[in-house]
């Protein structure tokens, strides 16, 4: 039987009256308008249902197509596209190429390539719009825990810029191994490469480490007749590759570490030795360090006195 509720229902073509001077834009895409007339979107996200077949001046009837996937359809395309490309919304009434991240309203599929102005040819798709973002979820498990770091120095290894030492050592062609001494006079203090006396305040130091801006300073003591006391009373782990001289060619505990003159360097410059006795040492009053145990290349270190004896 006739269903009479949808007698007055039609597919293909329609025609309504032009809401704006749509007489140049044919293949555009167009909406209806709250007085029921064809005008052109104002935006990306408006639903275009029809594309314009042929336009119309204002309040003139104005035929147009719907959209559909049943059936190809011919639109205006600004830029350029491949066959496959996804097209959407201008905004004007055009399709464009989509890009990445684009929220325009997708229209169709590109069936050829295109180039600006051409009324494309593609397959109208039905595609929702994007909707809002879900709730943040829960927060994952910790990740496994990183592996450990290097060790690092004991405590009263001290690390400072390097341009403090740029008159000290200025002769000295590698820093690592030398002995410096902290001077303290009325209230300030300087740094020298140079030991004064056994009855100056002096805190004596090696450079066991050194990078681009920074030297890392080991400390060996005070001097016997300032009074800056020892400044390493307890033991402490330090790099043999340190000490630049070897007295003795066998490496054991017990075995002594203080200043000497560097071979070819200027006397003014001493440098970490390891000797069987601190009667080998320069510099009367230095402190000098004892070997207690040694660990692959490192040394416990402990205070051992102060040179006696020496030059």
């Amino acid at each position: 039987m006739l269903n009479l509720s949808q007698s007055d229902c039609r597919n293909g073509g329609v025609a309504f009256a032009a809401g704006e001077d749509l007489s140049l834009k044919a293949g555009y895409l167009v909406k209806l308008n709250s007085g029921k007339d064809l005008v052109l979107p104002t935006g990306d996200q408006d639903l275009t249902p029809y594309v314009v077949t042929h336009g119309a001046d204002q309040g003139y009837l104005c035929g147009a197509v719907p959209l559909s996937s049943f059936m190809n359809a011919r639109v205006v395309l600004d830029g350029t596209c491949e066959a496959g490309t996804m097209l959407v919304a201008k905004g004007d009434g055009r399709v464009t190429a989509y890009t990445a991240g684009s929220a325009a309203r997708v229209i169709g599929v590109a069936e050829e390539k295109g180039v600006a102005g051409q009324h494309v040819l593609l397959r109208p798709v039905s595609i929702g719009v994007r909707g809002e973002d879900g709730a943040t979820g829960t927060a994952g498990a910790a990740g496994a825990a990183g592996a450990a770091g290097a060790a690092g120095r004991d405590a009263g290894v001290i690390v400072i810029a390097k341009n403090s030492f740029a008159s000290v050592l200025a002769d000295v062609p590698s820093h690592v191994g030398y002995i410096v001494w902290l001077v303290f006079v009325v209230d300030s203090y300087s740094w020298e490469a140079t030991h004064g006396s056994d009855s100056r305040d002096e805190a004596q130091y090696v450079i066991i480490a050194e990078d681009a801006d920074t030297v890392t300073l080991f400390p060996m003591g005070g001097i016997n007749g300032g009074t800056v006391a020892s400044t390493i009373a307890l033991p402490m782990l330090l790099p043999l590759s340190t000490v630049l001289v070897w007295e003795s060619a066998e490496v054991v505990p017990g075995l002594v570490l203080g200043p000497t003159a560097s071979d070819g360097a200027s006397s003014a410059y001493k440098v970490l030795t390891a000797a069987s006795t601190s009667n080998s040492f320069v510099a009367q009053g230095c402190s000098y360090l004892t070997i207690l145990t040694l660990s692959g290349g490192d040394a416990v270190v402990q205070f051992g006195g102060y040179v006696i004896g020496g030059t």
